[in-house]
């Protein structure tokens, strides 16, 4: 539901006992707030990393290295920004679309100028480059494959803020290249949060594929190719994107000790060697 939620889909379970559930075109907005070890436990869940549940969350990890250092005096938040959010936030909240579809809500398009648009996909092609020269097995990769769409969200959202309590409909006024310049420097903030969450993720992943591999080989039951081993693991599991992540992780149980690898012939074979794990 989450995942629907999250790009407008179409969400439908049907349940034994007739209660079913049918939502067309959901909406779901998050703002979650977590101590730092329930965050790694989120990030290191295996499901939640392969179906992408991780990468469309924006992170915000604050420093904790301030703490013995607080001097209880930061300044309140000024009266009259709490006054112009408050306002706009109502403003948003009152405004209703005249136009209903089939769903009884009515969809717009926000459209860039042209300025924007060209600043924007400058951005997503810096991204893109940023992704080409990242290690496949980089969780920080995964997580900028989908932040030029992140981006344009928050472009949207900052618009219609923007827009808010005007004679303008969110809709009715093109997104400007200042509003997409500060989209992108809020982006940039995030984006350095999220690498610094990913970065907890990274070395957790690893040792997760290794896990994986090994129970791979009890399912198997016995030594096998090298081969017919990594191309299981790509039917069983998403967690290989490729097969650099595969072969890191058998490095990793190479060098502990928990397999051997031998060549019969031409093809490489291997082979669960720890005591402690074949007995499970």
């Amino acid at each position: 539901g989450v995942l629907k939620g999250w790009d407008n889909g179409t969400l439908r379970v049907d349940r034994s006992n007739g209660n079913d559930v049918h939502l067309d075109a959901g909406r779901l907005s998050l703002c979650l707030l977590m101590q730092r070890s329930v965050a790694e436990r989120v990030l290191t869940t295996p499901e939640f990393m392969e179906r992408g549940l991780v990468h469309r969350f924006l992170w915000l990890l604050p420093s904790s290295t301030h703490i013995g250092y607080r001097t209880g005096d930061k300044p309140a938040v000024p009266d009259h920004i709490m006054s112009q959010w408050s306002s706009r936030i109502n403003a948003l909240l009152s405004w209703s679309p005249a136009d209903s579809n089939e769903y009884g809500t009515a969809t717009h398009l926000i459209k860039m100028t042209p300025t924007a648009l060209a600043r924007f996909q400058r951005y997503a092609q810096a991204i893109e480059k940023q992704i080409r020269n990242m290690d496949r097995a980089d969780p920080r990769r995964t997580y900028r494959q989908k932040w030029p769409g992140q981006v344009a969200r928050i472009a949207g959202v900052m618009h219609c803020l923007d827009t808010a309590g005007t004679d303008h409909a969110p809709h009715g006024k093109p997104l400007t290249d200042d509003g997409m310049v500060a989209a992108i420097a809020m982006g940039d903030i995030l984006l350095d949060h999220a690498d610094a969450a990913m970065g907890m993720l990274g070395q957790d992943m690893e040792v997760e594929r290794a896990k994986r591999i090994i129970e791979r080989m009890h399912v198997l039951g016995g030594p096998t190719t090298y081969r017919d081993l990594w191309q299981g693991m790509r039917r069983v599991t998403s967690l290989f994107e490729g097969r650099d992540q595969f072969e890191r992780a058998m490095r990793m149980l190479f060098e502990r000790g928990y397999v051997s690898v031998a060549w019969k012939g031409k093809t490489e074979h291997v082979t669960l060697t720890d005591p402690a794990i074949q007995a499970r």
